[in-house]
């Protein structure tokens, strides 16, 4: 069988299992990380907002607050919008491209005890899509159905979209964007690719979960208005998801062990391979 692999095939073939392996590795050590997180979010309890801490603190509550953004799908009043466009498949070829937009203001989350202020920037978001749908060039029977059932998971404003309205923007999208090749300001024809948008937002008078590091607030309404929730300086942890405390450890719990696993086997079997093509296993 190797005879029948030429001298440049082999090379090519141990560039590219090299690449897997250290794809494996950044897949095994971003698992820890993952893993870090879980125990940092399994090891802070939930506390009261009208009592938490200077530090890392877990809150739950509802989300309120004067100031607001609108959504470009929904057209939702939020605080917190996250839209990403997936373009994949072009004229045959394996390619994808991806874009993704991200706005918000401050809000508060507020329980029965008190309400503190919460600056979303640079949070890890794990949010319920407002919006999520994706768009075949091929239509049949199966996929409408699917297609269906899916908008039965979408908030009241998405269903109005039509597929076509939702194909312009996400060609509209793309174009703002300089990603992957593309060039600002140049139409990008999506009629034969697989395009997925998916829109995730922070609402008002809806319950998240909130893990981060309190601080000072600097600009306070009143005696009430002392604490601020943000991303640390030196705790990097900071989590917004609209999971209960439990469904989210166990969320982190599961994905750090598939990196770790996953990464680690794939890491292995791609050494083994490299090392069996030069001949240095026996």
């Amino acid at each position: 069988m190797l005879m029948l692999i030429s001298p440049d095939g082999i090379d090519q073939f141990l560039v590219y299992a090299a690449i897997v392996f250290f794809v494996g590795l950044y897949i095994f050590f971003k698992g820890f990380e993952i893993y870090r997180r879980y125990r940092i979010l399994a090891l802070t309890p939930g506390q009261p907002i009208g009592a938490v801490p200077m530090g890392i603190v877990q809150v739950h509550g509802k989300a309120r607050g004067n100031l607001s953004v609108t959504s470009p799908i929904t057209h939702a009043h939020c605080f917190l919008y996250e839209v990403k466009v997936r373009a994949k498949g072009d004229g045959g070829k394996d390619t994808s491209r991806l874009a993704s937009d991200l706005d918000s203001v401050p809000f508060y989350l507020e329980d029965r005890t008190g309400s503190v202020l919460v600056d979303p920037q640079g949070a890890e978001l794990d949010l319920f899509p407002t919006m999520s749908r994706t768009l075949r060039p091929e239509r049949n029977f199966v996929f409408e159905v699917l297609r269906r059932l899916s908008r039965g998971r979408e908030f009241a404003p998405a269903s109005s979209i039509s597929d076509e309205q939702l194909l312009a923007y996400a060609e509209r999208f793309l174009a703002r964007q300089e990603l992957f090749g593309l060039t600002a300001g140049v139409p990008v024809d999506l009629g034969s690719r697989v395009v997925r948008v998916e829109e995730r937002c922070i609402l008002p008078d809806h319950w998240y979960d909130v893990c981060g590091t309190c601080a000072e607030n600097p600009t306070p309404k009143n005696e009430q208005d002392r604490n601020l929730i943000k991303k640390g300086q030196d705790e990097k942890t900071f989590l917004i998801t609209w999971k209960t405390e439990k469904q989210e450890e166990s969320t982190l719990k599961w994905r750090a062990m598939k990196y770790v696993f996953g990464g680690a086997a794939l890491s292995i079997v791609c050494l083994g391979i490299i090392l069996a093509k030069l001949g240095w296993l026996f």
